[in-house]
């Protein structure tokens, strides 16, 4: 599979060389044979199309475009053989009788001309179908993950036990067991329950479900072929393992955060909102319209370079790039969200990229998808909703999630002041009987003394009169 995708890689680079070539050579011709002007035009109309593939080296096109270079270099030779003929001869007769030779000599040739013209427009139909398909089905891919894998021998072996998916089938024992038995073969080692038990404590998630995402993690934490020294052993814990894995997940974030941060996604970006520029966005028939007028731009644009569009015409090509690119970034963000918890808490402490960007990422880019899905590419707009990036649905179910954990968190709030407020007024409930109480018992004590002392008053004053000193005789 490396070698195909390495032809196809090679394919697109040579088929550009060719026809350039091609249309070089075609201009000469132009006024000599009509069909060379159709030619021409279909060169200009695939070289067009190359632009939209050259990322896209997945795609099932290899033989198509091999096809379009032999025929295209079949043709060259025959345009360089009258070429040499016309430098040759043209000094033999005079220019009026060459001019005429030339363009007897020129019509053998225009079954050939319409023969690579047939070819170069079946084979572009073709490949135009497969990217239709491919924009349809648009489900995640290992491909789209290559970048975040430590090696290209990394990215082959997932391929080689799952192909495209980013899990494997659970009939097929899931990506685990295919893991390690692929391994172990692949690279002649026998790991004992106790490597086996470290591997999958970082790689999988819920006992033995292994995704994609827990493969990234174990190579970039083990490099590949695995390093085993790297892993945790079994006596440190799950939360020994998250702070060996966590740098790894922190990367990824901190990648995400640079990238946003950069003057070219800027650009991107003020590209968007210059196209809205002028337009209500809560006009949602006024603000899809103009997301429709630069589908049709775009297309507008197709077979033209970038000298012959007008001004609308090259904003159009920015905010494609911006669309697609902007349509990536928070792609990316949520497959490394779907880590696991940890990345989930790392994203937390960041705040990124924030509910606010998620809201101008959905009511920028969805529209121009939209208008993408059923302008460009023709698809039918009664099945947007379930053909559209699951990238949308991701984010309006967080959002959601964030406003349902903000309006408990109020709730409870609210319910724990109440409470608060409660025990507090029974507290000084109690306060108040408290010290009502004891004011009772000083002022019986008070009252207490008083009658104690006027009983010993009175009885002072009643022992005094009874009591008589005997007066001295003189």
């Amino acid at each position: 599979m490396a070698a195909e995708l390495m032809n196809i890689d090679n394919a697109i680079k040579v088929l550009q060389v060719t026809i350039s070539f091609t249309l070089e050579r075609v201009d000469d011709w132009q006024n000599v044979v009509p069909e060379s002007k159709a030619l021409h035009k279909e060169c200009l109309l695939f070289q067009s199309l190359i632009r939209d593939i050259v990322d896209k080296p997945y795609l099932p096109i290899h033989q198509l475009l091999q096809d379009v270079n032999d025929t295209l270099s079949d043709t060259n030779k025959l345009i360089e053989d009258f070429l040499e003929k016309d430098t040759r001869k043209r000094s033999i007769f005079s220019k009026t009788g060459w001019k005429m030779k030339r363009v007897y000599l020129a019509w053998e040739y225009r079954d050939t001309f319409k023969g690579t013209t047939a070819t170069l427009e079946t084979n572009k139909k073709k490949i135009e179908d497969t990217l239709k398909l491919s924009a349809l089905v648009s489900k995640p891919t290992v491909h789209w993950y290559r970048g975040d894998m430590p090696n290209h021998e990394s990215f082959l072996f997932w391929k080689d036990i799952c192909g495209e998916d980013i899990q494997a089938s659970s009939n097929d024992g899931g990506a685990w067991a295919l893991f390690v038995q692929a391994y172990q073969q692949k690279y002649q080692v026998d790991w004992d329950s106790n490597t086996l038990e470290r591997i999958r404590r970082v790689a999988c998630k819920d006992g033995t479900h292994m995704t994609i995402n827990g493969y990234i993690l174990l190579t970039k934490l083990c490099d590949f072929p695995l390093n085993l020294e790297r892993l945790p052993s079994l006596m440190d814990s799950h939360a020994t393992v998250s702070a060996q894995t966590r740098m790894e997940v922190a990367k990824m974030v901190n990648e995400l955060i640079t990238y946003y941060s950069t003057r070219e996604m800027r650009d991107l970006i003020v590209s968007i909102f210059t196209w809205y520029k002028g337009y209500n966005k809560r006009d949602h028939d006024a603000w899809q319209g103009r997301a429709n007028d630069w589908a049709h731009a775009v297309l507008a644009n197709r077979g033209k370079t970038l000298d012959e569009m007008d001004d609308e015409g090259r904003l159009a090509e920015q905010v494609d790039m911006a669309r697609r690119t902007y349509s990536f970034f928070f792609q990316r963000y949520m497959v490394v969200f779907k880590i696991g918890q940890l990345s989930k808490e790392i994203f937390a402490e960041v705040d990124f990229p924030g509910k606010a960007r998620m809201f101008e990422f959905l009511e920028l880019v969805r529209p121009l998808d939209h208008a993408n899905y059923h302008i460009v590419i023709r698809g039918n707009p009664a099945e947007w909703a379930t053909k559209q990036p699951k990238v949308y649905t991701f984010l309006e179910e967080y959002i959601r999630n964030e406003k349902a954990l903000k309006k408990a968190a109020a709730a409870a709030a609210k319910v724990t002041a109440v409470k608060n407020e409660e025990a507090k007024n029974v507290e000084d409930s109690i306060t108040d009987a408290s010290s009502s109480k004891d004011h009772t018992l000083v002022s019986s004590a008070v009252d207490t003394t008083a009658i104690s002392t006027n009983t010993l008053t009175d009885n002072h004053s009643h022992h005094d009169s009874k009591v008589e000193v005997p007066s001295k005789s003189p």
